[in-house]
């Protein structure tokens, strides 16, 4: 497993492409697997994981992205994006998309984390 910063250049208009594909992936079915969906189809579109920081941390699109990235032991991270223009980084980590994968299901106003993340 290589941890190394792959450059990306910024698409607009295949970050649209992109996003597109993701809402068709999202609509197919109830459940995704992390490992053989969500993961592969992020690693096949390096432009669309360029603009994922700028969901809700706004560190800008990501000028290097990293997949797989070695954080040290038994540890790594899903993707390590890099923005040099904004001197920012930021960490991603996917989690199978599945009905209580985050959160156990009850019937509380506050929901309690899944014991996958105690």
């Amino acid at each position: 497993m290589a941890s190394i910063l792959e450059s990306v250049q910024s698409s607009p208009a295949t970050f649209r492409r992109g996003l597109e594909a993701f809402r068709g992936l999202v609509k197919s079915k109830f459940n995704l697997s992390e490992g053989d969906e969500i993961t592969p189809f992020f690693k096949a579109r390096k432009r669309l994981t360029a603009y994922s920081g700028t969901l809700y941390l706004n560190i800008a699109v990501a000028t290097e992205v990293c997949y797989e990235f070695d954080i040290g032991g038994n540890f790594r991270a899903d993707i390590l994006l890099r923005s040099k223009t904004a001197g920012r980084f930021c960490v991603v980590e996917f989690e199978p998309g599945q009905e209580g994968v985050l959160f156990k299901k009850q019937r509380r106003k506050n929901p309690e984390w899944s014991s996958r993340f105690e």
